[in-house]
């Protein structure tokens, strides 16, 4: 079972979907998190290439900018 965490609280366990109020984007966030899970089968570069996509999109529609990325397996 897969658990994302902050310092303080779980966030979701097993897939980040339907977030709850502590988590959900508003007009008023200022950063997010972009998660891109994988599985066997799929290449660590098909990930980064889809956060890459998501990122674009993401900052095509809303501003801001990527300041980190990373490989977490």
């Amino acid at each position: 079972e897969m658990i994302y965490t902050d310092k303080n609280r779980v966030i979701c366990l097993d897939y980040n979907h339907r977030d709850c109020d502590y988590t959900k984007i508003t007009d008023k966030t200022k950063k997010i998190i972009v998660f891109v899970d994988g599985c066997e089968g799929i290449a660590d570069k098909d990930l980064l290439i889809a956060l890459d996509n998501a990122c674009e999109i993401i900052i095509s529609f809303n501003g801001g900018k990527l300041t980190e990325k990373m490989l977490v397996k």
